[in-house]
């Protein structure tokens, strides 16, 4: 692939927004004459390290991921200048497209190169899923089925750190993530914690969270009443598949109290982590809507 362009494409330098995160860290190698050595260079070799075994109670499906290689700093900065480095040749080589000035050759360069940041992706993530897992089992709750769920939840955070990582600082990437992932697992406890406590005591469950041990008052009862048509009228915010996933996980309506984000996926056709992704994205819409 290459990457001489006799039209001069309007790319920010920065890879910058100004209304988000940036599409791609620049490095200013990136427009020296011999950059495309970045596309054809082979990762530095692996060091030798001892293999770990999983933590103990580990469930047997996550034990694998314990016989992939882990990166270090070289490899990792190699990956992520690679993937820098393609995401900066596509949006030149894009910008050159809707200038018109492009061709289905320039086409298949910029497929080709969106190949290889997927597989860039991979491996930056790949090699950090074993970081995940044992961050989730440290907050799950050992009497609950719970560590699947903290396993998606951190898997989201992972992924979008391998795009938010500014490789040009020199820190460790595994550093990144377990101080993301931990934020998320953390930041996914506390809201659960939050709307379980403030929205979700339906029906018995929330008379006896107003009254404790008293006796029903009339007073207890209205204000559950109150309580019940406040939650239900926050959940008419949300869409038809929105509002299943969040009265699925809290069991409002349910014979059961809660189903795990595995189940819920299931039923309506999902994966586990994208169920996690629209929970936490209606979470923040509820909370929102009862602060106002």
């Amino acid at each position: 692939m290459s990457g001489s362009s006799p039209v001069q494409p309007q790319v920010d330098r920065r890879g910058g927004k100004a209304d988000g995160p940036p599409d791609y860290f620049f490095d200013p190698s990136f427009d020296q004459p011999d950059a495309d050595r970045l596309l054809w260079q082979a990762a530095p070799a692996a060091v030798e390290r001892r293999r770990r075994s999983p933590p103990a109670g580990l469930p047997s499906y996550y034990s694998h991921l314990w016989t992939i290689s882990l990166l270090d700093w070289k490899q990792e900065q190699f990956y992520f200048r690679r993937l820098n480095f393609l995401k900066y040749r596509v949006a030149q080589w894009n910008a050159r497209l809707r200038q018109g000035s492009g061709s289905a050759s320039l086409t298949e360069q910029v497929e080709a190169a969106e190949r290889d940041i997927d597989q860039c992706r991979h491996v930056l993530i790949e090699s950090n899923l074993r970081l995940v897992v044992s961050l989730a089992k440290r907050y799950a709750d050992p009497s609950k089925d719970g560590l699947e769920e903290l396993v998606s939840v951190g898997n989201t955070a992972l992924v979008r750190a391998v795009d938010l990582f500014d490789f040009r600082r020199g820190f460790r990437f595994s550093t990144y993530v377990y101080r993301s992932v931990q934020r998320s697992l953390q930041g996914h406890l506390r809201q659960e914690q939050t709307f379980r406590t403030r929205f979700v005591r339906d029906g018995e469950g929330l008379t006896e969270h107003l009254i404790g041990d008293a006796a029903q008052s009339d007073w207890a009862l209205k204000a559950a009443d109150e309580a019940q048509r406040t939650t239900r009228q926050l959940l008419q915010m949300l869409g038809d598949r929105e509002r299943k996933i969040v009265m699925a996980r809290f069991g409002i309506d349910s014979d059961e109290k809660r189903q795990s984000y595995a189940k819920i996926g299931k039923e309506i056709g999902l994966s586990t982590t994208r169920v996690v992704q629209l929970f936490n994205r209606s979470m923040s819409t509820l909370q929102n809507a009862a602060t106002r």
